[in-house]
């Protein structure tokens, strides 16, 4: 699957040593390649945004929401340092460096921690914090609340590399 953004993959991967087709796998399995997609997350504002200081004043259909390719929420495209509008979002060549650059963070915060004592390849928790968040992820038993997504974002990196997709 060679497309447009395949160039702006590359350019991620190779500023944040990820390997494009993840990014492009997670793009896929995200957005399904839509550089326009939006999904609303009312229980992440419900949750963790309405009671922040920060972003209680915030319009939660804004700040509560994923954007783009990689679906970036707002909140975390901000934590890496992107002071843009949330339109500014669907630019695939932005949109495509905050994906790589979240990814590229997680990744250098698990470099910190032990999880030898749990059955998991780092990426796949990587992956699982890039979709679900941190908090509990892997559980204490060892378990990524989101493993299905994790699967899907694998199986479709193979895919790629195959040439299948």
């Amino acid at each position: 699957m060679t497309n447009e953004f395949d160039k702006l993959f590359e350019g991620a991967g190779a500023t944040y040593h990820i390997k494009p087709l993840l990014l492009k796998a997670i793009a896929v399995r995200e957005s399904a390649m839509n550089p326009k997609a939006y999904r609303y997350e009312p229980e992440y504002w419900e949750h963790y945004l309405k009671h922040l200081d920060s972003w209680k004043d915030k319009e939660p259909t804004i700040v509560a929401a994923s954007y783009g390719l990689m679906q970036i929420l707002f909140t975390t495209a901000s934590g890496l340092g992107f002071a843009g509008t949330a339109d500014e979002l669907y630019d695939p060549a932005t949109n495509i460096d905050l994906g790589g650059k979240a990814l590229f963070e997680i990744m250098e915060r698990l470099k910190k921690h032990d999880y030898s004592n749990f059955d998991l390849w780092f990426i796949e928790i990587a992956l699982a914090r890039y979709n679900g968040g941190s908090f509990r992820n892997p559980d204490m038993e060892g378990k990524l609340r989101n493993q299905v997504y994790v699967d899907r974002v694998l199986e479709t990196y193979i895919n790629l590399k195959r040439g299948i997709l």
